[in-house]
């Protein structure tokens, strides 16, 4: 439900959200949060309150099953804050939808007791309320009547030139030490990390490659009394080739 963004992304998604009235109206506040009192953007706050809006609206039983949805938001936020901010973000969304949407008056009920018990809550929902006063003398309110939650699509395909430096930098692992593959994996692993992931493959065809030159060590063995050591060659030496096995008798 919470998911990570690029800076890209973040930027792409708050041009489009901009039309929305009710992120309009949630948006500063949200924003304002950080780093206090949460590390969620609140383009990140927005669309996991959307995921979670949408859950609870196709819920069968959603008195019965909305205790349960909570809980699983809890332990996905972690923080507790994190999750008073995806409910309360929530609570304004069905605000929003509810004209249109029959649950959404009940739902919001239902929600108010997890969130209520919470020393953010109120002031939250204060400073929302300001903003939304703010836009209403801007003739910018919300239209009750045909709100719609806008879906908004998270483009997470690799950036085609960042995935081919990426590959370049890889195929070039082949050519250098296992000391400088280590260190140029570790720069890849962090940026991987930061573009959530999407580098997995490369990061993995990198590790096999230092692999094999961490373990590039040579055999030795002991055969009649006499030192046997194979070792791969990697430049043609007498009659073996690159990559053949070399085999020198040592006494």
């Amino acid at each position: 439900m919470i998911i990570s963004l690029t800076q890209a992304q973040e930027k792409k998604l708050r041009d489009l959200l901009i039309y929305d009235r009710v992120y309009m109206m949630v948006h500063d506040t949200l924003r304002d949060m950080r780093p206090e009192m949460t590390d969620l953007s609140q383009v990140q706050i927005w669309l996991a309150a959307a995921k979670f809006t949408d859950c609870l609206l196709k819920l069968p039983d959603a008195e019965e099953q909305l205790p349960d949805e909570v809980e699983d938001l809890r332990k996905e936020a972690r923080d507790k804050n994190d999750a008073v901010l995806i409910m309360t973000t929530s609570i304004c969304q069905l605000s929003g939808l509810h004209k249109t949407e029959p649950m959404a008056d009940d739902l919001i009920r239902w929600l108010l007791p997890h969130v209520m018990r919470n020393p953010i809550y109120r002031p939250l929902l204060e400073s929302i309320d300001g903003k939304e006063q703010r836009m209403m003398a801007k003739g910018k309110s919300v239209d009750f009547d045909s709100y719609q939650l806008k879906e908004v699509e998270v483009d997470d395909s690799p950036s085609k030139e960042a995935e081919r430096v990426i590959d370049s930098i890889v195929a070039n692992l082949d050519h250098v030490d296992a000391t400088a593959a280590q260190n140029q994996l570790l720069i890849l692993n962090l940026i991987n990390l930061q573009e959530n992931h999407r580098y997995d493959k490369q990061m993995l065809k990198g590790f096999d490659i230092l692999n094999i030159k961490a373990n590039d060590h040579p055999t030795v063995n002991i055969q009649h009394g006499d030192y046997v050591v194979e070792k791969n060659v990697e430049n043609e030496i007498g009659k073996v080739e690159k990559g053949g096995v070399g085999v020198k008798n040592e006494k």
